[in-house]
């Protein structure tokens, strides 16, 4: 019964999505709720990732300046990303062009790219370790480095300890 449901749910959110004039805020509502349930929201599993990213691009073509495509459109990158990274990155950058007027939108294009960057590039770090000797990333290409920034005032950091100093034991070895 609960799948009989869904399927009759998803037949009136195409019949909605697919009609004119319908308020925008209605729209983009349904459009919204549909792209979290079909790239995976909060626990929910990707079901339909091509029909989210339909649905992505007629928002940006129905209602191209409104502040909702801005979390419509983060919820579809995600479960791009983990599904096919180029593709996450090329849309990123259909964001960030000139077209893409929406300011919302093209800024958080622009800081995902900017973490697809410094994910490329090395990151340039030299320090004192807390033993006092010199540390030195260049020096480490090529192993896993792991370095954790953290404060003894921070709690969710303390509670991270556990799990660093286990991650640390299992594969200080390697």
């Amino acid at each position: 019964e609960d799948e009989a449901w869904t399927r009759r749910r998803d037949e009136l959110r195409r019949e909605l999505l697919a009609a004119e004039g319908v308020p925008e805020a209605l729209w983009v509502g349904v459009a919204e709720n549909s792209i979290g349930n079909l790239a995976g929201f909060r626990g929910i599993p990707v079901r339909d990732l091509a029909w989210a990213g339909r649905i992505v691009e007629e928002l940006a073509r129905r209602f191209p300046a409104s502040w909702r495509r801005k979390f419509a459109e983060q919820t579809y990158l995600r479960a791009l990303a983990q599904a096919d990274p180029a593709a996450a990155e090329a849309f990123l950058r259909s964001r960030v062009a000139p077209r893409a007027t929406n300011t919302p939108v093209r800024e958080l294009a622009e800081g995902h790219m900017r973490i697809a960057e410094m994910r490329r590039v090395p990151l340039e770090l030299a320090f004192t370790a807390a033993d006092g000797r010199p540390v030195d990333l260049a020096k480490l290409r090529g192993k896993v480095v792991l370095i954790d920034f953290w404060a003894t005032w921070c709690k969710p950091c303390l509670e991270e300890m556990p799990h660093v100093r286990a991650a640390y034991r299992k594969f200080h070895d390697q």
